[in-house]
């Protein structure tokens, strides 16, 4: 079965015997990068500390806008392939329930437990 990859242009084929094995190592690496990137968000940004500087204000405004604070940043585009990786996951599970997995054992590839 084919599956369009929410998470880029590229599209990979999953079997029966592929498609919980997919689901729970995407899922993890998901989870992963959600849990770093919450973390890096937060070391990225630089605080402005009261400093009359206008130089290093305007640098430090422009370094935490362009990393994390504008709708376009570095920040964002990470969470939009965080959520595109969700969108693929979505697609991996419908695919699984087509290839008659139960709930249970497409609940269990997502949390990283065992997917046969």
């Amino acid at each position: 079965m084919d599956v369009a990859a929410s998470a880029g242009s590229q599209k990979f084929e999953v079997s029966k015997e592929t498609v919980l094995k997919a689901i729970k190592a995407i899922s993890h690496q998901r989870r992963v990068l959600q849990k770093q990137h919450a973390n890096a968000k937060n070391d990225l940004m630089i605080p402005l500390a009261g400093s009359e500087d206008v130089i290093n204000s305007s640098v430090v405004e422009a370094w935490n806008k362009n990393l994390v604070l504008n709708d376009d940043s570095y920040a964002e585009r990470v969470d939009q392939y965080v959520a595109s990786l969700g969108g693929l996951l979505d697609q991996l599970c419908a695919a699984a329930k087509e290839y008659d997995y139960t709930d249970e054992e497409v609940d269990s590839a997502m949390r990283g437990q065992s997917a046969l």
